[in-house]
């Protein structure tokens, strides 16, 4: 476990990590899993202060597939452990890579064993949208 939350904000979550975990730096921009009983919130280390961690809630694993968007925050008593690489397949990756219905767009540079993409047919069925400044390359 990496720690215990000690508060709840908005769609952030406090967490003092236990003493052993202190001295670590590379945990920022790591996935987390906070579990209780059925239901999984899946959130990102975005910053550690004095034993603090800050997580940002970016969504729920439900009937084990990724869902965007927290609809129940994390208890007080949930279990929080990063989350194990399973999970991030279904949040980053492409689980069973197909030609011609898979997007490949490389690899994670935090989970490098991870394949980043997406099934193309439930990419173009949403909106979506490319941003950047002239020059950028947006149109390549």
């Amino acid at each position: 476990m990496l720690g215990n939350i000690i508060g709840i904000e908005g769609n952030t979550v406090y967490l003092r990590l236990n003493a052993e975990l202190t001295d670590i730096k590379n945990i920022i921009n790591l996935y987390v899993n906070m579990k209780d009983d059925d239901i999984q919130t899946v959130g990102e280390i975005i910053e550690i202060n004095e034993q603090v961690a800050t997580i940002n809630l970016i969504g729920e694993i439900v009937d084990k597939r990724f869902v965007f968007g927290v609809m129940r925050k994390p208890s007080f008593s949930s279990e929080v452990s990063l989350i194990s690489k399973e999970n991030i397949g279904k949040i980053i990756g492409i689980p069973n890579y197909q030609d011609h219905k898979d997007l490949y767009f490389g690899t994670s540079p935090i989970y490098p064993e991870i394949q980043v993409g997406v099934n193309i047919n439930n990419f173009f069925s949403n909106h979506f949208a490319i941003f950047g400044s002239t020059g950028s390359g947006k149109s390549c």
